[in-house]
């Protein structure tokens, strides 16, 4: 497997692009591989910001399934990493999923109730019994 990343790039590089949104610049802490980065890029084609949410998801589940631990005075804790993955996360998914509200149309049923139903000619069911 590999990793890499070059700023230089960024204008033609996809895999660079996903780099930067996700924060994975530094090569001594790679992580995801480029393999795997790639394999989302080709699910996604086109839509850097879903490969890079995909790409988190992946992270955030590593990040999570390493134990804390502590040695004396000495303690180790992802805590704020997970937290910060899950912010960019969520931030990521207003940007990529959003909220898509459904359009109002007219309905296709027949409607049980008529106007004026709270009058004396109320009817349910359209068939002039109350």
């Amino acid at each position: 497997m590999s990793w890499s990343y070059d700023a230089t790039q960024l204008a033609i590089s996809v895999k660079d692009q996903v780099r930067l949104l996700i924060g994975d610049t530094n090569e001594l802490e790679p992580l995801i591989e480029d393999e795997e980065l790639m394999f989302y890029v080709d699910q996604h084609p086109g839509d850097t910001a879903r490969a890079a949410l995909d790409c988190i998801n992946v992270i955030i589940t590593r990040i999570t399934s390493t134990p804390d631990y502590t040695l004396g005075p000495y303690s180790e804790s992802n805590a704020n990493r997970v937290k910060a993955f899950r912010s960019l996360k969520a931030q990521l998914e207003k940007q990529t999923i959003g909220y898509q509200p459904p359009l109002m149309q007219q309905p296709t049923t027949t409607p049980i109730f008529k106007y004026g139903i709270t009058s004396e000619t109320c009817c349910i069911g359209g068939d002039g019994h109350e």
